[in-house]
C-alpha cells in the first residue's frame, strides 16, 4: 500500500503537480492576498457601526430635546409653542434639525380635563445616520415624543 496523496481526484493531482514543481511551497505575498480579502470586510463592519452609533445618538438627542422642549412648556419656561420650537431647533444635531418634522400640542384651556403638553419630533433615518450610499434609509424615519403634564394648571 502506498502512502501519500489520499484520494484520486482531480484536484489532488493538480495539488500534486503543483508540489512537485514547487509553485505548493512558495507562500510568498499570501499575507498581501489575505490582507486585500480582510480588510474591506472589515472597513465594512466599522463603517456599520459608526452609522448604527449616528443614529442611535441622533435618536438620543431628539428625546432628550423633546423632554426639554415639553418640560419647558409645562413649567412655563417657555411662553409659547413658537419658542419651544425655537429651542428644538437650535438644540439638534444640525444635520438632522434641517430636516426634522416637529409638531407640538398644547392643552385646550378649553376642556380643564386636557393638561398635557406633547412634543414630537421626526427625521428621515437617511438624515439620522451619516453615510447613506445604497438608499437603503431612504423613506424610514426615526421619532422621539415626550408627553408633560401642565404643572401651572390649578387641580
Amino acid at each position: 500500500m502506498k502512502l501519500g496523496w489520499k484520494g484520486c481526484g482531480k484536484a489532488q493531482a493538480f495539488r500534486r503537480k503543483l508540489v512537485q514543481r514547487g509553485l505548493g511551497r512558495d507562500i510568498a505575498g499570501v499575507a498581501a492576498i489575505e490582507f486585500a480579502f480582510t480588510v474591506p470586510v472589515l472597513v465594512l463592519i466599522l463603517v456599520g457601526i459608526i452609522q448604527i452609533a449616528s443614529a442611535f445618538f441622533t435618536l438620543n438627542q431628539m428625546n432628550w430635546v423633546a423632554r426639554e422642549a415639553a418640560r419647558g412648556l409645562a413649567v412655563g419656561e417657555f411662553a409659547d409653542a413658537a419658542e419651544a420650537q425655537t429651542y428644538i431647533n437650535s438644540h439638534l444635531i444640525s444635520w438632522a434639525a434641517a430636516n426634522s418634522s416637529v409638531n407640538i400640542t398644547v392643552p385646550d384651556p378649553g376642556n380643564p380635563a386636557d393638561t398635557d403638553y406633547r412634543v414630537d419630533i421626526s427625521v428621515p433615518l437617511e438624515h439620522a445616520a451619516l453615510l447613506d450610499p445604497v438608499g437603503y434609509l431612504t423613506g424610514k424615519n426615526v421619532s422621539a415624543y415626550s408627553i408633560m403634564r401642565d404643572e401651572q394648571a390649578t387641580p
